[in-house]
């Protein structure tokens, strides 16, 4: 039995502990009704489908979705999980370009299995508590209460954003008739961002946190059930690709190298990106080596963190077409006189800075 609020924070605690045991990435806790947060997401669903922004996908207009007690009778609390799908196996898939969450085992299946799991664990350490099972079919707000749980915010692009994991990870709920120690909600950090909105092929985003679906490619590459779809989102199909990397942490290296040698690379990458936003930085630096540093100008931008690159890109960029990454960077210093002008398409700020051993009595015309 749990009689005091010790023995609810050490339940609550144990509960998260055994989700990440079932192998999910993150877990977190949410008390029913919630804060007013979830009062603003109804209203938000409520006023997307006013607008009809849902097209053809008539479920979610189920009433339930809007009234979580409607979902489990005397429901007081509900454990949240993320189960991340980037592996070894679907991040570098060249083959066939299909969406990363669809590559491998059904999400559906797998979470459900671990969440089992976890219910009979309550069954045995909180055998008073019922629970109900909910993973993406259920008439649930799910990335609200992803959010009241502080597993992410959810961002411009509708998308739920961790920190720590980006947004590659699906989602999965277990309902429960037991009161525990919530988790403090989310705060969004995307402030004055909009890049989401700026790069969606089909403008799609019709305002921050507002999806026209049937502008939007994902609703017709899996929910569309029509023969054929509209000319501007088959004219963007090869957009496809820039639609995950908004949120992708993959990193630009060149391909001439050994393959041990890249994952060795990746891998360092992958490190100076994690102690970077563990240590909250204000502005990243990156000098020279480019293949290497936008990959990490990438990631930190999705982040909100400032970054400044300082190179000579004449020779690396303008061959191979590569002036395009320099969107990754919010400020380039240049080094010849000729680049800000070369630079000022693709980035935000370009300053000529000097180069050490430049002759100034050269100037270039």
């Amino acid at each position: 039995m749990i009689d005091t609020i010790q023995d609810k924070k050490e339940i609550s605690k144990k509960l998260k502990e055994r989700a990440i045991f079932e192998g999910f990435t993150v877990a977190g806790i949410a008390s029913i009704p919630g804060s007013s947060r979830v009062k603003l997401r109804t209203n938000a669903l409520e006023r997307w489908l006013s607008n009809n922004y849902h097209a053809e996908m008539k479920w979610m207009e189920a009433e339930k979705r809007k009234n979580i007690d409607s979902l489990f009778e005397d429901a007081k609390s509900v454990l949240s999980v993320g189960f991340a799908y980037i592996n070894s196996q679907n991040s570098n898939n060249n083959f066939l370009k299909v969406a990363k969450f669809s590559q491998g085992e059904d999400y559906h299946k797998v979470i459900h299995k671990k969440l089992k799991n976890i219910g009979k664990w309550i069954n045995v350490e909180i055998p008073d508590c019922k629970w109900k099972i909910c993973v993406d079919t259920s008439p649930l707000l799910e990335k609200a209460w992803a959010e009241e749980s502080g597993l992410g915010w959810i961002g411009k692009n509708s998308n739920l954003i961790s920190k720590k994991n980006g947004s590659w990870f699906t989602l999965g709920f277990l309902i429960l008739t037991k009161d525990l120690v919530p988790d403090k909600p989310n705060q969004s950090l995307c402030g004055k961002c909009d890049k989401c909105i700026q790069h969606c092929p089909t403008k799609a985003i019709v305002e921050p946190f507002v999806i026209k679906s049937d502008l939007c490619i994902a609703y017709h590459t899996i929910e569309n059930r029509e023969k054929s779809i509209p000319k501007i989102i088959e004219k963007n199909l090869m957009s496809l690709k820039n639609l995950e990397l908004t949120n992708d942490l993959e990193l630009i290296i060149t391909t001439s190298r050994p393959k041990s040698e890249i994952n060795k690379i990746k891998n360092f990458q992958k490190q100076l990106i994690k102690n970077f936003t563990d240590e909250k930085i204000d502005v990243f630096i990156g000098i020279d080596s480019p293949d290497f540093n936008i990959g990490i100008h990438r990631a930190l931008q999705m982040l909100g963190i400032k970054t400044i690159h300082v190179v000579c890109p004449s020779i690396w960029a303008w061959r191979a077409g590569r002036a395009k990454n320099f969107k990754f960077i919010d400020y380039m210093l240049c080094l010849f006189p000729f680049e800000p002008k070369l630079c000022s398409n693709v980035t935000n700020s370009a300053m000529y800075v000097g180069h050490p051993l430049f002759d100034k009595k050269h100037e270039y015309q």
